[in-house]
């Protein structure tokens, strides 16, 4: 995956790294919450992106049109949700009360054109 996901510190610094931080911060110091940071693999599983999530078999979003499948059972992440699932995995293996579930990162779809500036991911 040659894009950079501008999120994530390891891949270098950015501003929207300090948007991202800033906000989790003020939820969590409102709320009271522990924050856990899910960050996952650009490739995941179908199950995780679309079946666990609720998403109909026949949804038009499942499409190759608008999914970039790797094989049968794998996928670019379509959207950040599809993280979602190993965090809860990971939470029911260490569990903590009130807890933000952060998943920020790079996600790709085929429903808006590709441009030089933006490809077509980029998404937060």
């Amino acid at each position: 995956m040659l894009t950079r996901d501008l999120t994530d510190p390891a891949q270098g610094q950015h501003a929207i790294q300090l948007l991202v931080h800033d906000a989790v911060n003020a939820l969590a110091h409102k709320e009271n919450l522990a924050v856990r940071w899910c960050r996952g693999d650009h490739v995941v599983t179908v199950e995780d992106n679309y079946d666990r999530l609720g998403y109909d078999p026949a949804d038009v979003t499942r499409d190759a049109r608008y999914t970039r499948y790797v094989d049968a059972r794998r996928m670019l992440r379509s959207h950040s949700t599809a993280l979602v699932p190993a965090a809860l995995r990971a939470l029911a293996a260490d569990p903590v009360d009130d807890v933000l579930l952060v998943c920020p990162g790079v996600v790709y779809r085929r429903d808006q054109p590709a441009s030089p500036e933006f490809p077509s991911n980029g998404c937060l």
